[in-house]
């Protein structure tokens, strides 16, 4: 026997989206702002077990959330396993279709995908990162005759932090490679620099774009003489700014006794008197080998031979960067770093110069390995290096 065709309960256009309305609206009025991180390195995902070498999050798209469960977390919780002890935090949350769509980019996936991972602000007191196990699309049921979902209900998993690269631009999301990530210290070499005033010169002037002195302090004349080209230069010059003006020198010209002419790849109009320089030996001069910059808090930092991050043969992410202690922290590192050799900055242009760091010295804030302790103790009873303590085989 067919339906009535006075009433039309799975048809109406109308009736669907007054439901939706009704379902954004609560969930924008009960719910909390979370952020959701898609996983960019589908390339190399595996299609028969699900995931891939290296997880790559470098994106956050802010959502509105509904907590499903609001008593306490669901799932097996603390356990015994044969693997120890193991903490497994469930969350259900609700996630409606319309502000998928809106917030999230819908090229490339249309729903929030198994893997991908769920930033919570509040939970915990400082936010805690969930993993999605898995995407019910179906939690209303084609409601009114609906085809596609009015809202996703994701079964979430706490996420555990395995050396995934995280680089999102939130703060309190990259947060926990620093705090939970493998990390290591990369010691340098202070950076090498001398500060002149004009007690060193007669005469000392920026024209367009070179600098000229008159110079009479033998230590001034000294550090001229050993400048080369690639040789960074800070200089202050009076009437243009009261910040110093950095640049590069491209050429180096003696003109009579003791007078220089520094060519550089600065501009500016005019001529001025300069009141200071401070001149920054780069690796063209042998005379250093401590480099010269500011490296940017996570920036790309890598190695290479000749210095371009091309043929760069290891590469990591700059956590932290002392440059009072001349010490950079790295992370989500590829390939071994090498010890008296530089290490490049490719957003910010730095280069330091490496002397020694120990990969088992590691100090995340929330992770405690065991790699230096189980080393030292060991070497107590028995050789660890690669020669075989017990003779030739």
């Amino acid at each position: 026997m067919a339906t009535s065709v006075y009433f039309n309960n799975y048809g109406s256009h109308a009736e669907q989206r007054v439901i939706e309305d009704l379902i954004v609206e609560s969930i924008k009025i009960m719910g909390f702002d979370a952020f959701y991180l898609p996983n960019d390195n589908d390339v190399a995902r595996d299609l028969l077990f699900g995931e891939d070498p290296t997880k790559k999050f470098r994106s956050a798209f802010p959502l509105e959330l509904y907590l499903s469960n609001s008593t306490e977390y669901m799932g097996e919780k603390e356990f015994f396993s044969k693997f120890g002890l193991e903490i497994k935090n469930n969350v259900n949350v609700i996630l409606s279709k319309r502000s998928f769509s809106q917030r999230v980019q819908q090229n490339s996936f249309t729903r929030p995908r198994e893997g991908d991972l769920i930033y919570i602000p509040f939970l915990n007191g400082t936010g805690e990162i969930y993993e999605i196990k898995f995407t019910n699309q179906t939690k209303d049921f084609f409601m009114l005759g609906r085809k596609v979902p009015y809202f996703y209900e994701l079964e979430l998993e706490k996420f555990k932090y395995s050396q995934e690269v995280i680089e999102t631009g939130v703060d309190s999301i990259d947060d926990i490679v620093l705090d939970s990530g493998y990390t290591i210290n990369l010691n340098l070499i202070p950076e090498t620099k001398v500060v002149y005033t004009s007690l060193e010169w007669t005469s000392g002037l920026f024209d367009v774009n070179k600098l000229v002195f008159d110079a009479t302090g033998s230590g001034f004349i000294d550090s001229l003489d050993n400048l080369s080209v690639g040789d960074t230069v800070e200089f202050v010059i009076s009437g243009y700014s009261a910040s110093a003006v950095r640049a590069t020198v491209t050429n180096i010209d003696t003109v009579g006794n003791n007078n220089y002419v520094l060519l550089l790849n600065k501009t500016i109009s005019g001529v001025f008197v300069v009141s200071q320089i401070t001149i920054y030996p780069s690796i063209s001069n042998t005379t250093t080998t401590a480099g010269s910059g500011s490296f940017i808090l996570r920036e790309t930092v890598y190695q290479s031979l000749d210095g371009t991050s091309a043929n760069s043969y290891c590469y990591a992410t700059l956590q932290y960067w002392n440059s009072a202690n001349s010490q950079i922290s790295i992370t989500n590192i590829n390939g071994e770093f090498a010890t008296n050799n530089y290490v490049y900055g490719e957003t910010s242009g730095a280069y330091r110069y490496v002397t020694d760091y120990d990969a088992l010295e590691t100090s995340p804030k929330n992770e405690n390995f065991d790699n230096k302790f189980i080393e030292d103790s060991a070497n107590q009873i028995i050789n660890t290096s690669e020669i075989n303590p017990f003779g030739d085989i």
